[in-house]
């Protein structure tokens, strides 16, 4: 049977063991939750034809500005914590990560 734990396997898989990837979709973020190790940098591709953005809901944390169609952005996590955003573009699509220490 199944059974539900915090390893990391059920975390999007690191690439380098340093940078997390986010997909922005036409749907919106995918993943939309993230859980994530403190420190370690997250990077979201606009994989739409649309324009997109990414925004921290507490507006000071990050703000990537305009991320055209193929656009990366790149943020790294400096402290634990949960760091809610949304799309700046698209205010109704958002996201979450949870910054965790190892």
């Amino acid at each position: 049977s199944m059974t539900m734990s915090c390893s990391k396997s059920n975390d999007t898989p690191a690439i380098d063991g340093s940078v997390y990837k986010i997909n922005i979709t036409s749907t919106g973020f995918d993943p939309a939750t993230l859980t994530m190790e403190a420190t370690k940098k997250v990077a979201w591709t606009n994989t739409d034809v649309a324009d997109h953005s990414v925004v921290s809901d507490d507006g000071t944390s990050f703000n990537s500005g305009i991320i055209s169609p193929g656009g990366t952005y790149t943020f790294t996590t400096v402290t634990t914590g949960t760091y809610a955003y949304h799309c700046g573009i698209h205010p109704a699509v958002k996201g979450i990560i949870y910054s965790v220490s190892r």
